[in-house]
């Protein structure tokens, strides 16, 4: 399984009815998944946190903008298709 996450500088601590429970390079973690996203963010933290446990060869930089529900700019730093355990 895998899920397309892009890299966000910063992360939120999110806590709702979407949450599901991963394990990414062993780590445990709480998602929020947004259904009608393209994609799904993680923390420029966590990325840091497990990049030198995964693969890396389909991580890649990224040009794109994102804006928040209100109306904020995300600074995306990058793209991973992350496998989920």
């Amino acid at each position: 399984m895998s899920a397309v996450e892009a890299v966000a500088n910063n992360g939120a601590d999110l806590k709702n009815k979407n949450e599901i429970d991963v394990k990414i390079a062993s780590i445990d973690k709480v998602f929020v998944v947004d259904t009608g996203a393209d994609c799904n963010l993680i923390s420029k933290a966590f990325f840091e946190e497990v990049q030198n446990k995964i693969d890396l060869s389909n991580y890649s930089r990224c040009d794109k903008y994102f804006r928040t529900a209100n109306n904020g700019n995300l600074n995306i730093v990058g793209l991973i298709d992350l496998p989920l355990e």
